[in-house]
C-alpha cells in the first residue's frame, strides 16, 4: 500500500493550498474578496468601484476560471484523508477482530483511549500555541480581527474531546477554536463508529455489505435530504450555513470513510484471488496470449495482469469522476449568487464526495494488485513515506503558520497570481519544517507509548 504515501503528501499540500486563500481572506479586505470571488459579488454585498480605491475585474474574479477550480476542490484532498482513515482502520479492525471474535469489544474502551491518546497530544500543543505564543508572534493593525488566543482559552475542552463539529449546531455561540479541528472530530467520531460496521463483516460477508452499504446510503440520504430542505448552494465559499449543517458534520460527512472501509473489505476479500498468477491470470487476460509473457516479476514476486481493457477503463473512468468533481464547478462560480439550480447544488452536494472515494477505491485497488505500475511507483516514490509521516502534525499546525502571516501584515494583503503561488510554497516548506520537530518531540513518542501498550493487550497494529 505504499501509493497511500504518495496520496497523503500530495492531499496535504492541496490542503495548505486552499487554506492560503481561505485563511487569508478575512485579513485580505474587499480588494481580495474582489480579485477572487465571481461576477456578481460588488453588487450582492453592495460594494462599487466608487468605494475608494477598489477595482472590480468586469469579468469576475479568479475561481470564475477554469484552473482556480482546483482552489474549492482542495475540499476533495479532506475527503481523501477520510477515505484512507476508514481504509486503514477497518483493515487493522478485521485482523483484530478475527483473532478475538465477539471478545474484541471488551477492548472498546482501549480501543477507543488509544486513539485519543493518538491524536491529543498534538491538539494539545497547538492549543497552547494559540493561547500562549499566537499573540507574542503577531501585531499590526489586523491582528485584533484574528481570534485564536481568546476563542481557545474559552473552548480549548471542545478540541480535546472532539465534539467542535457537534456544538457548531447545538451551541453556534460556542467560540471556535482552531476552527480546522472539524477534521478531528469527524475523524475520531468515524473511528468510534467503525468496529460495529466492521465486526458484521468478520462474522458474515454478506452481512457486513449489506449494513455498510445501509450507511453509505443513509450518509447519502441525509446529505440529499438537508441539502433540499436547505437550498444550500454547493460550496462554503458561498454558503456558511452549508459548512456548519453538511460540510463538517458526521453522517453527511462520512460517505468517503465508508467507501475506504468498503476498500478494506474488498481487498481483504478478493485482493489475494486477483493478484494470483495462476487461476486468477488465465481469468484476466485473454486465453490467446502467451501467460508468460504477461506475468511481470517484481520484488514481491510475481502477480496477474489484468486485461490492458479492463485496466485502462477502470483507470479512465475513475479519472473522469475526479476531473468531473474538480471541474465540474465551474459552472457553480460564474455568478455569485450562483446561477445553479437546487437540483443542481443537491446533486453535487450528495454524491461528489461519494464519487471522489469510489474513484479512489478504483485507483488503489489497481495499484494494490500491481497494474498501475507507473502510477504506483510515483505515489510511492521513496521521499514521500518520510513525509508521509508529517502530514498529521502539518494538518494541525499550518494554520497557526498562515494566521500570523496574513493578519500580521501592516498593509492589506493584495491579492495575485504571484502572491497566491510563493505564499503557498513558504506555507509549505513552514510547515513541513515544524512538523519535523513536532512528530520528533511530541507524535512520534507518543506513538510509540501508544503502540507499546497497545502490543500487551493485544491490539497491535492498530490504524493512524
Amino acid at each position: 500500500m505504499g501509493c497511500l504515501d504518495g496520496l497523503r503528501c500530495w492531499s496535504m499540500a492541496w490542503v495548505i493550498f486552499g487554506h492560503t486563500i481561505v485563511y487569508t481572506m478575512p485579513a485580505g479586505g474587499i480588494q481580495f474578496y474582489l480579485e477572487l470571488m465571481p461576477k456578481g459579488f460588488a453588487e450582492a454585498t453592495h460594494v462599487s468601484s466608487a468605494s475608494g480605491d477598489l477595482s472590480v475585474p468586469p469579468e469576475g474574479g479568479r475561481i470564475s476560471s477554469v484552473a482556480y477550480q482546483l482552489v474549492p476542490a482542495a475540499f476533495f484532498a479532506v475527503d481523501t484523508f477520510f477515505w484512507m482513515g476508514g481504509l486503514l482502520t477497518a483493515g487493522s479492525l478485521i485482523k483484530q477482530m478475527r483473532k478475538l471474535g465477539a471478545g474484541w469489544f471488551k477492548m472498546y474502551p482501549i480501543y477507543a483511549i488509544g486513539r485519543w491518546v493518538r491524536l491529543t497530544p498534538l491538539v494539545i500543543v497547538a492549543i497552547l500555541w494559540a493561547i500562549g505564543i499566537s499573540d507574542s508572534i503577531g501585531d499590526g493593525p489586523f491582528w485584533s480581527s484574528q481570534q485564536d488566543s481568546a476563542s481557545c482559552s474559552q473552548s480549548w475542552w471542545v478540541d480535546i474531546v472532539y465534539l467542535q463539529n457537534i456544538l457548531m449546531l447545538s451551541n453556534p455561540d460556542q467560540p471556535s477554536c482552531l476552527g480546522h479541528f472539524w477534521y478531528l472530530a469527524n475523524d475520531m467520531q468515524f473511528f468510534l463508529v467503525a468496529p460495529f460496521l466492521v465486526y458484521p463483516y468478520v462474522v458474515s460477508k454478506s452481512l457486513g455489505w449489506a449494513t455498510l452499504s445501509l450507511a453509505t446510503l443513509g450518509s447519502t440520504a441525509a446529505n440529499i435530504g438537508i441539502a433540499l430542505s436547505g437550498h444550500y448552494s454547493a460550496s462554503p465559499l458561498f454558503d456558511s450555513k452549508y459548512f456548519a449543517h453538511i460540510y463538517v458534520q458526521p453522517y453527511t460527512r462520512a460517505q468517503p470513510y465508508l467507501v475506504g472501509i468498503a476498500l478494506a473489505f474488498a481487498w481483504d476479500q478478493w485482493g489475494k484471488r486477483l493478484t494470483a498468477t495462476s487461476s486468477a491470470t488465465s481469468a484476466l487476460i485473454p486465453a490467446s496470449e502467451d501467460q508468460t509473457s504477461v506475468v511481470a516479476e517484481k520484488k514481491g514476486g510475481a502477480h496477474a495482469v489484468w486485461h490492458p481493457y479492463l485496466v485502462w477503463g477502470l483507470c479512465l473512468g475513475a479519472s473522469a469522476a475526479m476531473l468531473a468533481n474538480m471541474f465540474g464547478t465551474y459552472g457553480l462560480y460564474q455568478n455569485y449568487p450562483t446561477d445553479w439550480t437546487d437540483a443542481q447544488n443537491v446533486t453535487y452536494i450528495s454524491l461528489s464526495r461519494l464519487g471522489w472515494a469510489i474513484a479512489l477505491n478504483v485507483i488503489a485497488f489497481l495499484c494494490f494488485a500491481k497494474q498501475l505500475p507507473l502510477v504506483n511507483a510515483v505515489l510511492s516514490f521513496g521521499p514521500f513515506e518520510i513525509f508521509g509521516k508529517l502530514t498529521y502534525a502539518a494538518y494541525i499546525i499550518h494554520p497557526l503558520i498562515l494566521t500570523p502571516m496574513a493578519y500580521g501584515s501592516s498593509d492589506q494583503v493584495k491579492f495575485s497570481d504571484a502572491w497566491f503561488a510563493s505564499s503557498f510554497t513558504t506555507y509549505v516548506v513552514w510547515a513541513s519544517g515544524i512538523a519535523f520537530v513536532l512528530w520528533l518531540l511530541v507524535e512520534k513518542p507518543s506513538a510509540n507509548l501508544l503502540a507499546s501498550g497497545l502490543g500487551r493487550l493485544g491490539l497491535g497494529g492498530s490504524a493512524a
